[in-house]
């Protein structure tokens, strides 16, 4: 069972709203489920976005039916920017939508999506892998970039 959704949104243009899944505070991973992770989309817009979102996975493992993608998330670090090296943190979701053009998803830890898509006009999103990344059906408009040594990915034949 899973627990309710997550809206990460700020003032479409003015205000840039960031959550961080996870704590270094403890000393063992910390772990959620979630029903629907919205980032930088509004759930009553679901293919839409307002771009003001950055959603930060960290130290734990945690799992979500979708997650809509109009902005930014980061799962794990390369010890950049102030936050530790961290590549034990995990991500699951049966599916992941990039709702907007240039949305941005870079995975320093593990990534696992069941099917992956892109939202209505969306081109030119990245997805990142720098670490673990298991990829079910894809039928994504955007760049795909592995720079890890696992990648698994299948791809939709078109219809």
């Amino acid at each position: 069972m899973s627990a309710g959704n997550l809206i990460v949104n700020g003032q479409e243009g003015t205000v840039q709203s960031m959550v961080t899944l996870g704590s270094y505070g403890t000393l063992n991973k910390t772990a959620g489920q979630l029903k629907n992770i919205y980032v930088g989309v509004n759930p009553a817009d679901q293919s839409g976005s307002t771009a003001t979102g950055m959603l930060r996975v960290r130290h734990g493992d945690f799992s979500a039916e979708t997650l809509y993608n109009g902005n930014k998330v980061v799962i794990g670090g390369n010890g950049e920017n102030g936050l530790r090296e961290d590549h034990d943190t995990s991500l699951t979701v049966q599916t992941y939508q990039a709702n907007a053009a240039n949305s941005d998803l870079t995975n320093w830890g593990t990534f696992v999506a069941e099917n992956v898509a892109s939202g209505e006009g969306t081109w030119r999103s990245t997805i990142t892998n720098n670490h673990v990344m298991d990829l079910g059906m894809v039928n994504f408009n955007g760049f795909l970039n592995n720079n890890a040594t696992y990648l698994r990915a299948e791809t939709r034949s078109a219809e």
